[in-house]
């Protein structure tokens, strides 16, 4: 499913509802595509990210990216987002053991990459890329010098655990600069 967004807010977003909840309740993957966006878009998709981190839900998001980027053909690209050091534990545990945590974190993030695109076939070319900072803020920063489309998984955590968890994709969508394909965490049951 493909489905734009619009610039709504207030009164107008209760009534009529939002992509968010489109999203909640999906059970196949939905597209949105940003405002915007036709302006700068290429005439056909020739590269597809991955928002990539080693859980179930980051596994069916690559599934499908590598499924789509076999029928168009399109190159691949995992990318995943390692926070920064917030040096707020640093007068606690001092910063080398610090540095030591964020240096292991770093490896184990850049070693999931590696395994998930080794997993790639290699027609696709898959690369793969480690960003450092807040990861929905890293991702809708990518544009269309970077991928055409972008692929993240859901949790699906449904509306009362998202207000208490936060919902990476939900802040994706409202924040990325080029389409953003999410696949619901309903995908999973049909695939297994």
């Amino acid at each position: 499913m493909i489905v734009g967004t619009a610039q709504e807010t207030g009164l107008t977003r209760a009534l009529l509802g939002s992509t968010e909840r489109l999203l909640h309740g999906a059970t196949v993957p939905v597209t949105v595509v940003p405002p915007g966006w036709r302006k700068s878009a290429p005439d056909q998709i020739s590269r597809i990210g991955v928002a990539y981190i080693d859980t179930r839900d980051a596994r069916e998001a690559l599934r499908m990216a590598v499924r789509v980027a076999l029928r168009i053909p399109a190159r691949l690209t995992l990318y995943t987002v390692l926070g920064q050091s917030s040096e707020r534990y640093s007068y606690l545990v001092g910063r080398t053991d610090e540095q030591a945590f964020w240096d292991k974190a770093r490896d184990s993030f850049r070693t999931a990459l590696e395994f998930a695109a080794a997993g790639v076939p290699p027609e696709l070319e898959p690369r793969t890329v480690l960003l450092e900072g807040a990861v929905v803020e890293s991702l809708a920063a990518l544009g269309p010098d970077d991928v055409d489309v972008l692929v993240s998984g859901s949790r699906g955590y449904g509306p009362a655990r998202r207000v208490l968890l936060g919902g990476v994709s939900s802040r994706l969508i409202r924040r990325a600069r080029l389409p953003v394909a999410v696949v619901p965490r309903a995908t999973h049951a049909s695939a297994e």
